[in-house]
């Protein structure tokens, strides 16, 4: 088994960091813009996408 130098276990930790941060910001958003385009049901929903219409610019 080979040692790994410091850096480049950093650097990937790094970059896996980064992935996983965007992975779930693109989840996120997409998950939200896929709730705010269907249709309120609920008043619970009604009143999220009116939060989120009224706080977004």
């Amino acid at each position: 088994m080979t040692i790994i130098d410091t850096a480049t276990v950093s650097a990937f930790l790094v970059v896996l960091a980064v992935a996983v941060i965007a992975t779930a910001i693109t989840l996120g958003v997409a998950l939200r813009a896929y709730y705010a385009s269907r249709p309120a049901r609920t008043p619970r929903m009604r009143a999220e996408v009116a939060l989120q219409s009224r706080y977004a610019h």
